[in-house]
């Protein structure tokens, strides 16, 4: 997350939706904008968490009150393309781990882990950073499947005030252009259950036929049973230790 105070600009940064690459240029137009970064202890929560990737209720009652009355933005990306990248993401940064397929990845997650284990913040789906509940609370959303998108951001900087003339889009964090691929052990139909408020709120076409794919219930109901934090007590990433403050 970046804020422009002078700008009244906020940027919501999505794991693995250009987000280094917007807050460059944020950070070249704006020089004293602040910007969230490093995982650290949220005392308010009583966990770990990715200080540049916190979803929308998990932060601090200052920074959702410059969400609501600034101008924030964000960037989409296809659930699919975007779960494939933060593989590779992930393995990137825990060098520590032997590398696996997509689809093993997949087994090893489930709807409490994306949200709650730092280690695996860059799955946590998209709707967290710009919705609380059913409402939209980040009003301008661009897609990195539109072509038009990167001059769409820039004209939308610009008419926050931001001097952006000149000033390129470079991208960050890309992958040498190894495209991952899903794999024949991807279960198609659990990433979907995963990932399915995503496709059905901002519109990307669905990897299965939603007339064809049964609800899992208990599924939905992952996010309403209780989180037991003790597992989280240690948390191994980023070839770091981290120990839980008393």
């Amino acid at each position: 997350m970046i804020i422009s105070h002078q700008f009244q600009t906020v940027f919501l940064h999505i794991p693995k939706n250009a987000g280094t690459t917007l807050r460059a240029v944020m950070r070249n137009a704006d020089p004293e904008c602040k910007r969230s970064w490093g995982y650290s202890f949220l005392p308010r929560h009583y966990r770990f968490g990715d200080s540049a990737h916190l979803p929308l209720v998990d932060l601090a009652p200052d920074m959702i009150r410059h969400v609501h009355n600034y101008e924030c933005f964000a960037i989409l990306r296809d659930p699919l393309e975007r779960f494939l990248s933060a593989v590779q993401e992930h393995f990137r940064q825990h060098k520590y781990r032997k590398p696996r397929s997509p689809g093993q990845l997949l087994d090893e997650i489930d709807s409490i882990r994306i949200r709650y284990d730092p280690a695996y913040i860059h799955f946590i789906p998209q709707h967290f950073f710009t919705h609380i509940g059913k409402r939209q609370v980040v009003k301008s959303l661009f897609r990195m499947d539109d072509p038009d998108m990167e001059d769409k951001i820039m004209a939308f900087l610009s008419d926050r005030g931001l001097p952006v003339e000149g000033i390129a889009l470079q991208r960050h964090n890309m992958s040498n252009g190894k495209k991952l691929e899903p794999g024949d052990d991807f279960d198609m139909e659990r990433f979907y259950q995963l990932y399915k408020r995503d496709f059905d709120l901002f519109g990307f076409e669905p990897p299965v036929d939603p007339k064809n794919f049964e609800i899992d219930a208990d599924a939905l109901t992952d996010l309403d049973r209780p989180v037991d934090f003790s597992s989280f007590d240690r948390v191994h990433f980023l070839n770091t230790k981290f120990e839980r403050m008393k």
